[in-house]
Order: C-alpha cells, then structure tokens, then sequence
C-alpha cells in the first residue's frame, strides 16, 4: 500500500530530527528548524528522535553536580 503524502512527510521530518538530534543539534534549534515555535511539541511528538540529546543533556549535569 503506498504511502500518503502525509505519511511521506511524517517519515521524513522524523528522519531530518532523528539525524539533527544524532549529530547534536540543541532542541531549540531542532524545533525551530521544523516550524514549532518552542520545544514542547518537537518533544512530544519526536520523543523517540531526540531521545540521545535528552540523555546526553543529563549526562552533563551529573557531571556538573558530580563536582
């Protein structure tokens, strides 16, 4: 069944956060970049894209509070 060109685009803004996250792109920019105008949508509906620049924006405060 072929794709919707809705279903195309979905797959395709997924795929753009998923790379722009991997290379570490702050959200901020990543939700600018794709049209929101904060962040809380970015992270609600590309969770699991943006999933490693949550972990690694945890990872350095550990670090900062670790001191």
């Amino acid at each position: 069944m072929p794709l919707s060109a809705s279903s195309r685009g979905d797959r395709s803004a997924s795929g753009f956060v998923s790379l722009l996250s991997d290379s570490g792109v702050p959200l901020e920019d990543i939700a600018r970049l794709i049209g929101h105008s904060g962040t809380a949508v970015t992270e609600a509906v590309y969770r699991k894209q943006i999933r490693p620049v949550l972990l690694q924006g945890a990872a350095a405060m550990d670090t900062l509070f670790a001191r």
